[in-house]
C-alpha cells in the first residue's frame, strides 16, 4: 500500500506542476479595458474567476472619485446700481457740510465742492466819465444842492464819473435815473457784480437697490434744496 500512496502523491505533484508552468501569467491579472464600460466597480468579493491587479483597482477608484466630485456652480455677483446727484450750490458752507454728513450716514459717498462765482449784486446809476475832475466837481456840487447823494469815482474804468446810487432792485434804479434826467444830468444804469463763494455737494450712491431720496435724508420738506440727478462719470479701465 505504501508504494501505491507514493505513486498517487507523485502523480498529483506532476499534475499541479504542469498546470502551474503552462498557465499564462497575463491571465492572472485583469486590465482596465477588461472591466465593464458602464463605470461600475467590480468588488474583489464579487470576482469569481478573475484576479484584479492593484493598478486596475487604483484606476477604477480614481475614476469613481472623479465621477462623484461635486460640481460647484458659480454664483453671479449682484449688479451694483450707481446713482449720482448734485445738490445745487448755496452760499452756506456749514449747511452744505451738514447735508453731506447726513447723506454719508445714509450710505452715500461724496464731498463739498467750493467755487467762486460772479453774482449780480445790484444796479448802479452813474454818469459817463468827465473829461476832467474839475468838470466832475462842478456837477457834483449841483447834485448836492438838490440833495442827491453822490460822489466822484477816483479810479478804474469809471474814473471821474459820478455815482448817484447803487440799488438792489432794478425798478428803484430806474426811478433814480428818471430823476437825474429831469434835472438835466445824463446817467446810465450798470449791472454790478461781486465775487461770491458757493458750495455744492456731489454725491454717489452704489447698491443693489435704487438710491434713497436725498431730499428725504436731509429733511428738505419744503423743497428748498435743488437735487439734480446726473450721469455718473465713466470709470477708468
Amino acid at each position: 500500500m505504501k508504494w501505491f500512496f507514493f505513486i498517487l502523491l507523485a502523480v498529483n505533484i506532476v499534475f499541479f506542476s504542469y498546470h502551474y508552468l503552462t498557465s499564462p501569467a497575463d491571465k492572472l491579472e485583469v486590465s482596465l479595458s477588461d472591466l465593464p464600460h458602464d463605470g461600475s466597480i467590480i468588488l474583489l468579493s464579487e470576482a469569481k474567476d478573475q484576479v484584479v491587479s492593484p493598478v486596475a483597482i487604483a484606476k477604477v477608484e480614481e475614476a469613481t472619485v472623479q465621477e462623484k466630485a461635486v460640481e460647484v456652480s458659480v454664483v453671479d455677483q449682484p449688479v451694483l446700481i450707481e446713482s449720482c446727484f448734485e445738490l445745487a450750490s448755496s452760499s452756506d458752507a456749514a449747511r452744505a457740510k451738514t447735508n453731506l454728513d447726513k447723506l454719508i450716514d445714509a450710505g452715500f459717498v461724496g464731498s463739498v465742492v467750493e467755487s467762486q462765482v460772479e453774482v449780480l449784486s445790484g444796479y448802479w446809476v452813474v454818469t459817463q466819465p468827465y473829461d476832467s475832475r474839475k468838470q466832475a466837481l462842478k456837477d457834483l456840487r449841483q447834485m448836492h444842492k438838490l440833495s442827491i447823494d453822490s460822489y466822484i469815482i477816483e479810479s478804474g474804468d469809471k474814473k471821474n464819473s459820478i455815482s448817484v446810487g447803487l440799488f438792489s432792485k432794478k425798478h428803484h434804479a430806474l426811478k433814480r435815473k428818471a430823476v437825474m434826467a429831469k434835472h438835466g444830468f445824463k446817467v446810465v444804469l450798470k449791472e454790478n457784480f461781486r465775487s461770491k463763494n458757493q458750495y455744492k455737494v456731489d454725491i454717489v450712491y452704489r447698491g443693489i437697490n435704487k438710491a434713497p431720496s436725498p431730499a428725504t435724508i436731509v429733511g428738505d420738506v419744503d423743497g428748498e434744496i435743488e437735487f439734480i440727478e446726473k450721469k455718473c462719470p465713466e470709470k477708468r479701465k
